[in-house]
């Protein structure tokens, strides 16, 4: 489960996760949502969900030429 902490230049609180991944990397994930339900397996699913659609946008840039318009 994550950790309610108080940021010093945020006015209010957040959850911080400690995400691993297999290799080893660490990423931190940080939200608003202080939910007691909000697990470390669904902030990691979130995180996943949210990189492809990073994913998809820089394909779709570099494929369109979008960036240029």
């Amino acid at each position: 489960f994550g950790v309610v902490v108080k940021l010093k230049k945020v006015p209010f609180k957040v959850k911080l996760f400690k995400l691993v991944a297999p290799n080893g990397d660490i990423d931190w994930l940080i939200t608003n949502e202080l939910d007691d339900n909000l697990t470390t397996q669904v902030a990691q699913h979130a995180n996943d969900v949210r990189w492809q659609v990073e994913e998809f946008h820089r394909e779709l840039k570099q494929l369109t030429g979008s960036e240029k318009c």
